[in-house]
């Protein structure tokens, strides 16, 4: 509690401080000066208001006039004896007597405004208390302090005086305490608190949303938590480990160094806020870390668009937020000069991420008028205002607005291959097209193959053709290629950053090629093509019967589908058919090649198979051994010929015949029985049955045997249809539902009433006791007044009810002195008072309140004048004058204490000699001020040295350095190369038959053997491909035999028989648009045998053409087009809509059959406007026929006949 007590005494204490230097700065203008003040002065500290007199008595009464300030500020007096219990901070041991200037700061910036410092100096110290005189604490700043002085020991004894820093350090040489009641206890030999408060910064200016508090604070006793005073508002710090601030002061207790916090927003001032930080031990011992002044503006905002230095084109609008914790109530903006208002309105992210300000209003928009906007560069400013209409400015700045725009869209690659790319794009620009430039370079080396291409323009079509040869002929890499448009207003439009393309040189690459079902009809070659960059286009497999290659001066076979392989589960797959090439027998070969769809072609694969005539066996089957339910049987199959023969299993039947007995069904008397389970075939029981429960009963819909009453239970009986048992359930009595109200009776406000007592209408029980209902309030009018209030006695106002006409009164009160003013108000100057006013009531003339006293301002002293220099051995005068009444004073100058210096008897120093600092002297007196030093000789020059012993593998060698000064030397080893130049000797490769040897390792330089070598483990075999030793067939398996290529062994392995692998397709038929196709039978072309039958393939829809229009429709006419089967040649027609009638409305027509030009107006009439050539005579008819319909003419132009002399008759009417 102590503690609490103490941090809330403090936050106290902080707001009352900052009140007080706030009245400094306001009350003494140009207050730091360095001479002695004996105005008299007024301040409030801790929330007591102390004033300051001159004295001229003794010093002892000085002190404790001092003393009794003190006492009204802290409510306690200071002793004049060193005391460890008085919280007094002594600063300095006796051993170190020296105040420095950065000791003063350390411990006077800690302490608070109206702390008191005893002062001595150092004579006093030894021998007796020597308490010297003491200085209360009214103002700091950056530079030094003010305080009020009591007991000197000479006139005058008590003053107010400002000391900067170092200034207070010459004057005194010791600070006997500090006292400041909450003080902690601080030691500058004992203490062992360090901190740093690193935000808020002081005199910091923070703009919108929270503020956040850091820093660290270490004590060897450690501390248990970090407290922040916010305003007067209490809050904690999170304490947190810091490794870099425990680096920096090893031996403090480790894990909680630094210190974090947020400053909510609602404990913010706008302007000026004040923190103080505190640090607790774990025995609630406080530390101040610092007391700072910071600035505060709570206004958010962001202009989202338009951004700064953005070009933008078509519509565009203003947008963004503005936040302020006073509310914001319109937000305007200003555009190349013309005001607008942008309507705000609720975005409610925006009140998410900044909570704690007025919701509702957060964003602002609006779309500016294209009047507003300018071609080139715009300005734009928007400003937010409070209620008060304080401005707040979101942004100002200028952004681009193209109005013709140029505009680059549908951009293209094609013809991508490995030489290079085409880019296509359209380019709109209503100022016309200038030039399209293709800047193009590959991501390898940077920028050093870029070319600007030019692209070709055709209409508002660009393209660009890009050929690697004229970019280094770099592949296999990235090139980008960026678009420039430009118009002919010389506007630039870029499409950049998002055209990059792969070229891709790499072919693919052709593995794992396999002959599979190879027989008389023919084979299937397959292989595996893989392509790491690209897909792969197409694969192809020429092949030819013999020796002769039909296809070196063909090169069809490249794109030729009849080649071309099929990709079938990861393989490319290709069947060669005997009966494509007469159904020859013997040699075949096959070439395969593959393309990606960059065009890289693959190198060549050859392969080779031999097609031989094949017997075909007809096989018999017969039944060898019957199968039975548990056992398997035999098939013998058997060859026409007797040459061959096989056997196949016959998979036992099973018990498929099955079929359950002793089945019983459950009843709600008795268990059933599933049954058990018997094949028919066997009689073996397969499976025993389960018991089956009994059934539940199946109870009717129950008839009421018993009635439920209000109070009484029923009983309603159900019966077993099955086995006609019984059971009976309750029925809940029914309660009373059927109620209603007796002996109701309404209050008013004279008599009461009564709620009313509930009965049961059926049972005539009275359930419940009604209540009795409190009057109503009397119903009272507006009032009147009827006793009028004056400024010092009440009236009174009378209320009537409009019920019972009874009234009540109120008394108004006296309205007191609201209409009052000042008199004998006189301002003060720095020569006489002044007096704040007495205070009248205007109304009745009564003296509300006398005035006060307003103390001579203080004296506005001009920047002052140095009447007297100073110089080395005495002190200078500088005097201040009024700016207002002309009295002047003086402060001291100090001495320059040998200011300007210079050196005498200066010497380098060598490797050689000793060199000499030089001597200083004052240059003004001559005086020697400081002895100079020797300064040691300097390190030898060293070259880089010669080798004079050279190195071997094993011995050192030696390097020899000399001084380019003194050209002495000196020696260093060289260190043995060691065996850097070996080889292999004894070396022997292993193979299959026999182990090899890795081989010994000698130094070629010394002929050492350096290490023995390892025997190496046989190869294993280096299979060939294998051939086909035992061919498979379709129902016998085949041999392979492979020969190791190094050692010529052999080993082998088994071919699965073919199983109808060559299968060939007959009877097959395309389906047409006019009947039906099949797919075919499928056969196997080994044996014959009938493997799949085909399927009917439904009629083909017609494949119609685009159709050629054979009757044009008209706006009074269909048309007709007719279509034709591209599979057929069937034809069809279908009709074209008539043309829709444009309307001519505005428009001119000539009609040379009446010789006239005519506008054509609504209601299908028109206007002759003149002849369409000159003539001597002009027709005018009645209708002219434009587009095959008759329009009526209703009117001739005034003009008409304008100009044409040699005219001489106009006919107007049928023609």
């Amino acid at each position: 509690m102590k503690s609490e007590k103490n941090n809330l005494r403090m936050g106290i204490l902080k707001k009352c401080l900052s009140s007080l230097v706030a009245f400094i700065f306001v009350f003494t203008g140009c207050f730091m000066i360095n001479v002695p003040v004996y105005a008299a002065g007024s301040y409030t500290i801790n929330g007591k208001t102390v004033r300051y007199t001159d004295f001229s008595s003794s010093p002892n009464d000085c002190w404790n006039y001092a003393n009794n300030i003190y006492n009204k500020i802290w409510g306690c007096k200071f002793s004049s004896v060193f005391s460890s219990n008085d919280n007094m901070l002594r600063n300095l041991s006796d051993n170190d007597l020296t105040l420095t200037t950065d000791h003063l700061k350390e411990y006077v910036s800690n302490a608070a405004l109206g702390s008191s410092l005893r002062v001595c100096n150092a004579e006093y110290l030894h021998g007796n208390d020597g308490w010297g005189h003491s200085q209360i604490i009214v103002q700091k700043d950056a530079n030094g302090f003010t305080v009020l002085e009591g007991g000197l020991s000479t006139s005058p004894y008590c003053r107010e005086k400002y000391y900067t820093w170092s200034g207070y350090s010459k004057t005194y040489s010791y600070i006997k305490y500090i006292k400041w009641p909450g003080a902690p206890a601080y030691s500058r030999n004992t203490d062992s608190f360090i901190s740093y408060l690193e935000s808020p910064a002081s005199g910091g200016n923070y703009g919108g949303g929270t503020i956040q508090i850091s820093g660290y604070a270490l004590h060897k006793n450690g501390l248990r938590n970090v407290t922040a005073w916010v305003n007067g508002h209490s809050m904690n710090c999170s304490m947190y480990n810091s490794p870099s601030v425990a680096k920096v002061y090893p031996g403090y207790p480790t894990g909680k160094e630094g210190f974090i916090a947020t400053i909510p927003t609602s404990y913010l001032n706008e302007g000026e806020n004040e923190i103080g930080i505190y640090a607790y031990e774990n025995d609630d011992t406080p530390h101040l870390i610092a007391v700072r002044k910071f600035n505060y503006n709570s206004f958010i905002s962001e202009l989202e668009t338009p951004k700064k230095n953005v070009s933008y084109n078509g519509t565009l609008e203003i947008k963004g937020y503005a936040l302020h914790k006073n509310g914001l109530r319109n937000v305007t903006a200003w555009v190349n000069g013309q005001m607008m208002g942008v309507p705000m309105y609720e975005r409610t992210e925006i009140a998410d991420k900044y909570p704690g300000y007025p919701t509702g209003n957060e964003g602002f928009k609006t779309e500016i008028p294209l009047g507003c906007l300018k071609n080139g560069e715009n300005e734009i400013s928007i400003y937010a205002y409070e209620s008060n209409d304080a401005a707040h400015n979101i942004a100002t700045y200028k952004f681009d607005y193209v109005k013709d725009k140029i505009v680059i869209s549908n951009v293209k690659v094609s013809d991508l291959t490995s030489s290079g790319y085409t880019v296509t794009c359209d380019v709109d620009a209503k100022a016309g097209i200038s030039s399209v430039q293709f800047p193009t370079w590959s991501h390898v080396n940077g920028q050093d193959d870029l070319v600007w291409h030019q692209g070709t323009i055709s209409g508002n079509k660009v393209s660009c053709r890009i050929n690697v040869s004229e970019h280094k002929g770099d592949v296999n890499c990235v090139y980008q290629t960026d678009i420039y448009a430009y118009d002919k207003a010389n506007h630039c439009e870029t499409y950049r950053n998002q055209l990059l393309q792969y070229i891709d040189a790499v072919p693919p690459v052709i593995s794992d090629v396999q002959i599979t079902n190879v027989s008389e009809n023919g084979y299937t070659i397959s292989c595996v093509v893989n392509d790491k960059d690209s897909k792969i286009d197409r694969v192809q497999f020429p092949t030819w019967y013999g020796d002769d290659n039909p296809f070196q001066s063909d090169s069809s076979w490249r794109s030729s589908a009849k080649y071309s392989g099929k990709l079938e589960n990861g393989r490319y797959v290709y069947r060669v058919n005997t009966s494509d090439y007469k159904n020859q027998i013997g040699k075949y070969t096959t070439h395969i090649y593959a393309w990606d769809e960059r065009g890289n072609q693959s190198e060549g694969y050859a392969a080779e198979a031999l097609i031989k005539k094949a017997h075909k066996h007809e096989y018999t089957s017969k039944v060898k051994k019957a199968a039975t339910c548990t056992e398997d049987g035999i098939m013998l199959y058997t060859c026409k010929d007797n040459d061959d023969s096989y056997e196949k299993v016959i998979p036992a039947t099973g018990h498929q015949n099955t079929e359950l007995r002793n089945v019983k069904s459950a009843t709600c008397v008795s268990e059933g029985y599933t049954g058990d389970t018997y094949c028919k075939d066997c009689n073996t029981k397969l499976s025993t049955g389960k018991t089956i429960a009994k059934k539940n009963h199946e109870w009717d819909a129950g008839k009421i045997t018993t009635k439920a009453t209000c109070t009484t239970k029923g009983v309603k009986t159900y019966t077993c249809s099955v086995c006609k048992g019984t059971k009976t359930e309750d029925i809940a009595a029914i309660g009373h539902k059927n109620t209603e109200l007796r002996n109701v009776k309404s209050a008013t406000c004279v008599s009461e009433g009564y709620t009313g007592d509930t009965y049961c209408k059926d049972c005539n029980t009275k359930l419940s006791t009604g209540k009795t209902i409190a009057k109503k309030n009397h119903e009272w009018d507006a009032g009147k007044i009827t006793t009028k209030a004056t400024c010092t006695t009440k009236g009174v106002k009378t209320y009537t009810c409009s019920v019972c006409k009874g009234t009540k009164t109120e008394d108004i009160a006296a309205t007191g002195h609201k209409n009052t003013e000042l008199r004998n108000v006189k301002s003060a100057t720095c020569e006489s008072e002044g007096y704040t006013g007495d205070t009248y009531c205007k109304d009745c003339n009564a003296k509300l309140s006398t005035g006060k006293t307003i103390e001579k301002k203080a004296h506005e002293w001009d920047d002052g004048k140095v009447t007297t220099k100073a110089t080395c051995t005495k002190k200078g005068i500088k005097t201040y004058t009024c700016n207002k009444c002309n009295i002047t004073r003086t402060e001291e100058l100090l001495m320059t204490n040998h200011a300007t210096k210079v050196k005498k008897f200066v010497k380098e120093a060598s490797c050689d000699s000793e060199g000499y600092t030089g001597d200083v002297y004052c240059q003004e007196c001559g005086i020697l001020l400081e002895k100079g030093q020797t300064i040691p000789k300097l390190n030898h020059n060293w070259d880089a040295g010669k080798v004079t012993t050279k190195a071997t593998c094993t011995t050192k060698g030696v390097k020899t350095y000399t001084c380019s000064v003194c050209k002495g030397t000196k020696t260093e080893d060289i260190a043995a190369t060691g065996h850097k130049n070996t080889e292999l000797r004894n070396v022997k490769s292993a193979t299959c038959a026999s182990e090899g040897y890795t081989g010994d390792t000698y130094c070629k330089d010394c002929n050492t053997k350096l290490s023995t070598g390892k025997t190496i483990a046989k190869k294993a075999h280096d299979w060939n491909e294998g051939k086909v030793t035992t061919k498979a067939t379709c129902t016998k398996k085949g041999i392979k035999t492979y020969t190791c290529n190094n050692c010529n062994a052999t080993q082998t392995e088994e071919l699965p028989m073919t199983n109808h692998a060559t299968k060939v397709t007959k009877f097959e038929k395309e389906a047409s648009c006019e009947s039906e196709g099949y797919t075919g039978d499928i056969y196997c072309q080994d044996c014959g045998a009938l493997l799949e039958e085909g399927q009917v393939i439904p009629k083909l829809n017609h494949n119609w053409d685009a159709g050629k229009i054979i009757i044009k429709a008209t706006t009074t006419s269909e048309g007709q087009k007719k279509f034709t089967c591209k599979r057929c040649n069937i034809t069809r027609i279908e009709k074209i809509a008539k043309l829709p009638v444009q309307s001519i409305i505005g428009k001119t027509i000539n009609d040379k059959s009446s010789n006239g030009v005519y506008k054509a107006l609504k209601n299908n009439c028109v206007e002759f406007i003149k002849p369409l050539s000159k003539k001597t005579s002009a027709n005018i008819p009645d209708t002219v026929k434009i587009n095959g319909k008759l329009y009526k003419v209703i009117t001739i132009s005034a003009n008409a006949f304008k100009g044409i002399t040699s005219l001489k008759t106009v006919t107007i009417g049928k023609i």
